[in-house]
């Protein structure tokens, strides 16, 4: 499970360009854990593979 700060390292883009993407739904939705909110890094992972692909022009 990956924090907000562990994502936006990851991903590259700052925190309202991601959770735009979440609120549009280009982007995972993040998973409650009592107060706190993580995302799995599998799915992360996932998004960043996807965003290559589109980046290169694959369908």
């Amino acid at each position: 499970m990956l924090r907000l700060p562990q994502v936006l390292e990851a991903v590259g883009i700052g925190r309202t360009a991601w959770l735009e993407m979440v609120r549009s739904g280009e982007a995972p939705k993040p998973i409650r854990i009592g107060r706190a909110v993580a995302w799995p890094a599998s799915e992360v992972q996932g998004f960043i593979r996807e965003r290559i692909r589109l980046s290169r022009g694959a369908r």
